[in-house]
């Protein structure tokens, strides 16, 4: 990516680190001494302009990092003095500057597909239960192209156009909550998109009750969960968390299935129908009891014989 590129003078563009809108609202989760310093950076420059192309649509921004990272060293098993390269590809991506905006207010994330995330989450988990250091994070998801999907949590944008990959002159129009939008390819890595992702939906479902928060697809839904249980397990290395309300934001969040409020109906629904129950008693007999078909609650009692595993034996 070279820095001396430019494009129109309408569609200026910068590139962004996912981390920039954690700085303010997380930023007391972690006490940074002068040691840890070395791992952070704060690079406001307004001159970086790129060609390359928006992932939604255009466009890039400058970029920093959060010291957010340092509480994750841990799960993604960088030891001092090893460093991430911050100004790596694999943790930047290119937007429009009003896309820029809107992501960076958290009102929309890009969550690594099903599959990827299952696969981080079942690595992530078998660590855990593992006292050792935990291998790089690279050398178990390595740095390639992945698949992300449009999380769209609240707010703008509404809309969104979007041209095709393959240069087909007419664009398409998404509307929110964008479930028709194809799969967005990236060098993104997946682990920094877990990061921002499940912080994002832990701040968005404070404003559960206002009614601001858009209703999720149960397959998105389902990645949003996976992302914020993955975050929870890596936050758990790196010692107690300083917040207290992190996780109680991030189990609450992962147990909601449609953040949207729910509709009242006037008719409860019919009673699943229960699996009979046995019991014993002193008289050696089972009781065994059933719901009817038609979810009646009367419970239907039968006593039979119960023979015992000796008896049978003895008349062999």
């Amino acid at each position: 990516m070279s820095n001396n590129a430019t494009v129109a003078p309408q569609t200026e563009s910068r590139s962004g680190i996912l981390f920039k809108d954690i700085a303010s609202v997380w930023v007391n989760l972690t006490q940074v001494d002068a040691t840890e310093r070395e791992y952070q950076s704060d690079d406001r420059s307004e001159g970086l302009v790129s060609a390359e192309r928006c992932l939604v649509t255009l466009e890039t921004e400058p970029v920093r990092y959060c010291q957010l990272f340092l509480r994750l060293r841990a799960a993604w098993g960088i030891e001092p003095p090893q460093m991430l390269d911050l100004g790596s590809p694999y943790n930047k991506i290119p937007l429009r500057s009003d896309l820029r905006e809107t992501f960076d207010s958290g009102n929309w994330a890009l969550a690594p597909s099903k599959d990827v995330l299952e696969m981080i989450a079942a690595k992530t988990f078998t660590l855990g239960c593992s006292p050792k250091p935990w291998p790089e994070y690279t050398d178990l998801i390595p740095n390639e192209q992945y698949s992300y999907h449009f999380i769209h949590f609240r707010g703008a944008p509404g809309a969104i156009v979007r041209l095709s990959a393959r240069g087909i002159v007419v664009p398409r129009t998404y509307t929110t909550p964008f479930t028709d939008m194809p799969p967005i390819q990236s060098d993104l890595h997946p682990y920094f998109a877990i990061c921002d992702i499940a912080l994002k939906a832990a701040r968005t479902y404070r404003a559960l009750n206002s009614g601001r928060v858009v209703k999720l697809s149960p397959e998105l839904q389902v990645c949003v969960n996976m992302c914020i249980a993955i975050y929870t397990q890596w936050m758990s290395l790196g010692g107690p968390v300083d917040c207290p309300s992190l996780l109680y934001l991030t189990r609450r969040a992962a147990n909601i299935q449609v953040n949207a409020p729910k509709e009242e109906t006037s008719q409860s629904p019919d009673p699943k129908p229960r699996a009979p129950r046995k019991s014993g008693n002193k008289r050696g007999y089972t009781v065994e009891d059933s719901s009817s078909d038609e979810g009646r609650s009367d419970i239907r009692a039968r006593l039979r014989p119960r023979q015992s595993l000796n008896a049978t034996q003895g008349r062999k």
